[in-house]
């Protein structure tokens, strides 16, 4: 379980809760509880409910038909995005992230761009010019590179993101 400790506008603490624990979206006024399906377990074979009322379905953002099966996930948070979505609050900034959990953690960052383990330093220019949005991740957020084989299973929520907040998580320490 992962707690995500943010202020908002109006300076209240908002916390947003990824867990597998979680079947469904839940919100309260100031909190918001993510179901995280792990893609290793097999998202197909887990029958939760993501749907949080007439909102957007988290299963459409999370794209786990398509992901492979690996030790490492990338998720990608869009927190303002999450915040407005399943409140009336704006967020502000992050406060603090709370691991709950035996996880981990090669690296948390904050960033307006959308970053992938999948961009490569050397051919980013390339793909610059054929209109690619994304970045190979910082080298300074992560250990070692070579400690992180491919693939990775990358999670995005919600799937557009402007500002993103990221996590390269491995769950089975």
């Amino acid at each position: 379980m992962i707690h995500i400790d943010s202020k908002t506008i109006d300076g209240l603490d908002f916390r947003i809760s990824v867990s597998n624990i979680f079947s469904q979206v839940k919100t309260t006024n100031l909190s918001l509880h993510l179901p995280y399906v792990n893609p290793a377990v097999g998202a197909k074979q887990q029958n939760f409910i993501l749907k949080k009322g007439t909102g957007p379905d988290i299963r459409d953002s999370m794209n786990t038909e398509n992901l492979e099966h690996s030790n490492w996930t990338l998720l990608r948070l869009d927190m303002p995005n999450l915040i407005s979505m399943h409140s009336r609050h704006k967020h502000r900034h992050i406060c603090r992230i709370q691991l709950c959990s035996n996880l981990r953690i090669a690296g948390v960052f904050t960033s307006d761009l959308e970053y992938s383990p999948l961009i490569n330093r050397s051919t980013r220019p390339q793909l610059a010019n054929k209109g690619v949005r994304e970045f190979p991740l910082p080298q300074d957020v992560l250990p070692n590179a070579s400690d992180i084989p491919l693939p990775i299973d990358i999670i995005k929520l919600p799937d557009v993101l402007p500002t993103e907040l990221v996590l390269l998580v491995r769950p089975d320490c």
